[in-house]
């Protein structure tokens, strides 16, 4: 799209509304029903969050992306606040007066109030809180509204089976987020919930002591799993084949089997096969490149899977060397972008 800026907002709203599935509810005895799905506003400020802080220093278009249980709004230009300060009412504005225009003409909340909105409004709506990305190396910025309604009554009905450990509302929001993605680490925690880190920490301690939640990895790639407690308690999931080659994170030391490949990635089609041999025989870095491309295109793979398809053993090098800055220049991509650090993240090349 191009036009003015004001016109863009009311076009890519009305777009991406009306893509959006539709729902309403009639509760008992009223008389009037209420809408069911993504709040208007919380879209709409998303949308001009995007233009107010995007940069213009580079040639680069702001990206609505629709995926099947979620919206991501990227905009070029890393946020100008710390990165321990995502998700947390306060703004820093890289172009001031376009902002002034969006607030003077109430298409945008009030200054800082933005973010603080859209986690209210989401939560009215009964649905997880946006979360939000920034990364220097793009030079990019991401806002992403997960479509999930958690507060359903069987929803409730579940969660009512923890109320002998005495969790806080916190820290049930991360138990839906486990339950629906797997695992959560604190930066995650931090967004869903606007706390401090110091309230993160605490709270997922907290979990961990009653069993809830089990730690993995080290350092800066910490995150949690199901503990024997939450495991317990999970619904039972019929096996999904296409999450096969979703295998835990290369940060992870876990059994020699986990890392096996599925029947279905020794299939390769012969012309896969024919560059993988050719590769033997030349290993520059565009022929590394160009085949863990083709590989991930095929199929989205995990570090471990490239480097056994590859016959690589050196995991570390080949994500430092090739995966990391495909990633960076926007070739590869994760398949679980709202956590990093995801056990069983994995990487889909980019088609443009």
């Amino acid at each position: 799209m191009r036009g003015s800026l004001l016109e863009m907002v009311q076009r890519a709203f009305s777009l991406v509304s009306d893509d959006l599935p539709k729902g309403f509810v009639l509760p008992e005895g009223e008389l009037q029903a209420g809408s069911n799905g993504l709040p208007d506003r919380v879209l709409r400020e998303a949308l001009v969050n995007s233009m107010i802080h995007r940069t213009f220093r580079v040639n680069q278009p702001i990206q609505i992306i629709r995926y099947g249980n979620r919206i991501e709004i990227s905009n070029p230009g890393f946020s100008l606040k710390p990165e321990e300060h995502l998700g947390i009412p306060g703004s820093v504005a890289r172009n001031p007066i376009i902002a002034t225009i969006f607030h003077e003409t109430n298409l945008a909340e009030t200054k800082g109030s933005g973010i603080r909105t859209m986690r209210t409004l989401m939560e009215k709506a009964q649905m997880l809180p946006p979360t939000f990305e920034s990364s220097h190396e793009l030079n990019q910025f991401t806002i992403r509204l997960l479509l999930h309604h958690f507060l359903r009554e069987e929803d409730i009905k579940w969660l009512g089976q923890f109320n002998t450990f005495n969790l806080n509302e916190q820290q049930k929001c991360a138990l839906f987020f486990i339950r629906e993605v797997g695992a959560i680490d604190n930066p995650t925690y931090r967004q869903l919930n606007g706390v401090e880190m110091i309230k993160v920490r605490t709270d997922l301690h907290d979990m961990k002591e009653k069993k809830i939640i089990t730690q993995k990895g080290k350092s800066k790639a910490i995150y949690y799993v199901p503990g024997e407690e939450l495991i317990k308690l999970l619904p039972v999931q019929e096996e999904d084949n296409s999450l096969t080659n979703q295998l835990p994170d290369e940060t992870n030391q876990l059994p020699d089997e986990t890392n096996q490949l599925p029947d279905e990635t020794n299939q390769l089609p012969d012309e896969l096969k024919e560059k993988l041999t050719q590769l033997k025989y030349r290993n520059k870095k565009e022929d590394t490149n160009n085949v863990i491309l083709a590989l991930c295109e095929w199929n989205p793979l995990t570090l471990s899977q490239i480097a056994g398809i590859m016959n690589r053993t050196g995991e570390k090098h080949l994500l430092y060397n090739y995966i990391t800055p495909l990633r960076k220049q926007g070739k590869l991509e994760y398949t679980i972008p709202e956590m990093p650090n995801h056990p069983k993240q994995a990487y889909r090349t980019v088609n443009k």
